[in-house]
């Protein structure tokens, strides 16, 4: 049975797998806490949470907010990752696990309603984030925009040369 105390983190974890848009399941073992201070920091710029929870709890928490698929991929030590940001956040969550291989490893999310497995975490991981995406369109707004402001300043520069031209020939034929 469980205490009044863990039953209400589950309930508290389950309203936290309800309201988030983005919750992420990673294993971890043999990491110190050093470690997972590190982790931290690296997602608080990411604007993510990090929970270290029971396995059980996770699962509890999971089944209590209809999230089956996850809580099957709960398994071992695990750290339940919160927040919005999807491409930011597993960006952050996929350089923490090359640095610490073997130790770290990303078992599978929800993003926005649909589970994903490693790959498809990893594969979201690879996209440029909200930002460079923004920057890619600016840029790919700005390229044809900023060709058509040099072709129309181009050709009152033309008409001004040609006419300088002819004012220097005149010129010279009367003078």
């Amino acid at each position: 049975m469980v205490s009044l105390y863990k039953e209400l983190i589950v309930r508290d974890v389950a309203r936290q797998l309800e309201a988030s848009p983005l919750t992420i399941v990673a294993q971890h073992r043999g990491l110190t806490v050093a470690d997972l201070e590190s982790l931290r920091r690296a997602l608080d710029g990411a604007g993510a949470e990090v929970l270290v929870l029971k396995q059980r709890l996770a699962k509890l928490a999971c089944r209590q907010s209809g999230q089956e698929s996850l809580a099957d991929a709960i398994a071992g030590q695990i750290a339940l990752v919160f927040g919005e940001e999807a491409g930011a956040i597993t960006k952050a969550l996929a350089d923490f696990a090359k640095g610490n291989e073997g130790k770290f490893s990303l078992l599978g999310g929800m993003v926005e309603g649909r589970f994903l497995d490693t790959a498809g975490l990893v594969a979201l991981a690879a996209l440029p984030s909200r930002a460079e995406l923004l920057a890619m369109v600016v840029g790919a707004i700005q390229g044809p925009i900023a060709g058509l402001v040099r072709t129309l300043a181009a050709v009152p520069t033309g008409l001004v040369r040609a006419l300088d031209a002819v004012a220097r020939k005149k010129q010279e034929q009367s003078g």
